[in-house]
């Protein structure tokens, strides 16, 4: 594996190893909301909490930009399998280059946007500040090469029963995913723990975690998540 003049290696004192991109790049204030702040802490805490001894987690990681939460599910949960879905090209090179400078053959990249059909979709730069931690997708009639995955077929096809963590950072898209009700409450019964973060702009918070309360999880907050489990 190689890396070019515009990334640089670091790595924690535990020895996880990272790529970042130079040029204002936001990878390394990603990198502080996952390892600095510890975003996603409390919700392996709790996966920890209600896991078997030595089951095996799945854990579903939509919006894994570069890899940096998969490889913090992959430090933290170690008896896991870990699906990263990113859409965006070169965010998900990235990925794969992060998850191989870690041998972490237990995180599977997947070049998708997590959506509530299959369809296809293109990336919108768009979105709030433009960088690489900001890129949305939209539905289109185009053939774009990018296809969105709906989390029942992406189930299937990995032969998921359960998901025992299903982290959803997927900058405004979540709005699709509780569009309907019938839809929102089929996914939900299937997950054990969700750590989403939710964008105001785009999707009632009132409404998703009504949704939640409706299918027996309690939530809160804890930074820019919500983090439900269910009671």
């Amino acid at each position: 594996m190689s890396i070019n003049a515009n990334e640089f290696c670091f790595q924690t004192a535990d020895k996880i190893k990272f790529i970042a991109r130079r040029n204002e790049s936001s990878d390394l204030e990603v990198f502080n909301q996952v390892w600095g702040r510890q975003e996603y802490a409390k919700a392996t805490e709790i996966a920890k909490a209600n896991i078997a001894n030595g089951a095996q987690m799945k854990i579903i990681d939509a919006g894994a930009n570069v890899g940096y939460t998969s490889l913090f599910f992959h430090d933290d949960l170690p008896a896991s399998l870990i699906y990263a879905i990113e859409p965006d090209e070169d965010n998900f090179l990235m990925l794969k280059k992060n998850i191989a400078l870690n041998n972490a053959q237990n995180i599977v990249p997947l070049k998708f946007g997590l959506w509530d059909h299959s369809c296809n979709l293109k990336v919108d730069r768009a979105y709030r500040d433009g960088r690489e931690w900001s890129i949305q997708v939209m539905e289109t009639d185009e053939e774009t090469g990018l296809r969105g995955i709906d989390i029942h077929d992406l189930l299937n096809k990995f032969h998921i029963k359960e998901i025992d963590l299903l982290k959803i950072d997927i900058e405004g898209a979540e709005s699709y995913l509780f569009r309907d009700v019938n839809y929102a409450n089929s996914f939900l019964s299937k997950t054990k723990l969700l750590a989403i973060e939710i964008h105001d702009e785009n999707v009632s918070r009132d409404f998703i975690c009504q949704t939640l309360k409706e299918n027996n999880f309690l939530h809160f907050d804890f930074n820019d998540l919500t983090i439900a489990y269910r009671n």
